[in-house]
């Protein structure tokens, strides 16, 4: 039940129209890797749904493929641990609206620097001259 309360809380807050951010593996290039990875701040369970975030802000597409599930028991997540994931939630939220995704943090590697230029992945100061 919490998961799908997690689930529904995602689409409603970060990425409306994923149905699932937590299963399957994500794919991408490396150059795709490089520039949403040195972006990301989140390190916790919220990590799945800042780099689809990420991914999908910068305009790189997102597809959701089906994927066999093999459901393993004894696993158990904590109650804090979705607390946790709700305040990783709030924060890419606000930094979404903040529009704080489209600048490189200054101590990204220089590949990713080089993908976004090869990738046409704009700036915030582009972003907002174009819009």
């Amino acid at each position: 039940m919490s998961g799908r309360l997690g689930n529904w809380l995602t689409r409603q807050l970060v990425l409306p129209r994923v149905r699932d951010t937590q299963r399957g593996c994500k794919v991408m290039s490396g150059c795709v890797a490089d520039v949403v990875l040195s972006r990301c701040v989140v390190d916790g369970w919220g990590f799945d749904v800042e780099l689809l975030a990420v991914a999908r802000e910068l305009g790189f597409p997102l597809a959701e493929v089906p994927v066999q599930w093999s459901h393993v028991e004894g696993g158990h997540i904590r109650w804090t641990s979705y607390l946790s994931t709700l305040r990783d939630l709030l924060v890419i939220r606000r930094r979404l609206r903040a529009g704080n995704y489209f600048d490189a943090p200054p101590a990204a590697a220089s590949s990713a620097h080089v993908c976004e230029h090869a990738l046409g992945v704009p700036t915030s100061a582009e972003r907002l001259s174009a819009g």
